[in-house]
C-alpha cells in the first residue's frame, strides 16, 4: 500500500516540504487526499459488488475492516453497511 512516507520518499523533499506545497495547492493534506481515494473506492465496491466487507477494506487500502468502518463513520457520518442496505432496498423498488 502506498502511504505518505513513499510519496516523500518518491518525490525527495522533506514531508512537511511537500504537505505545505500539496496543501498550498489542493487544500487539503496528502493523507486527507489518501483517505479520500481509499473511501471512494470502498464505497464504489460496496455498492457494486458482493464481496465482504473485510475484503472490501484490504483492497481500499485500509489496515481492517474496523478501521474502515470508523473512518466511514467520522468522515461520512454512517458504517459502511448502510451503503449496502440502501443499495438492497434500492434493487427492491
Amino acid at each position: 500500500m502506498v502511504g505518505v512516507p513513499e510519496v516523500v520518499r518518491h518525490v525527495g523533499v522533506s514531508r512537511s516540504t511537500l504537505e505545505k506545497h500539496f496543501k498550498g495547492c489542493l487544500g487539503r493534506t496528502v493523507h486527507d487526499e489518501f483517505q479520500k481515494r481509499r473511501l471512494d473506492l470502498a464505497r464504489r465496491l460496496l455498492t457494486s459488488s458482493n464481496l465482504p466487507q473485510q475484503v472490501i477494506a484490504e483492497r481500499a487500502g485500509f489496515r481492517t475492516g474496523h478501521y474502515m468502518s470508523a473512518v466511514f463513520r467520522r468522515e461520512l457520518g454512517y458504517p459502511p453497511g448502510k451503503l449496502r442496505q440502501q443499495r438492497s432496498y434500492s434493487a427492491r423498488m
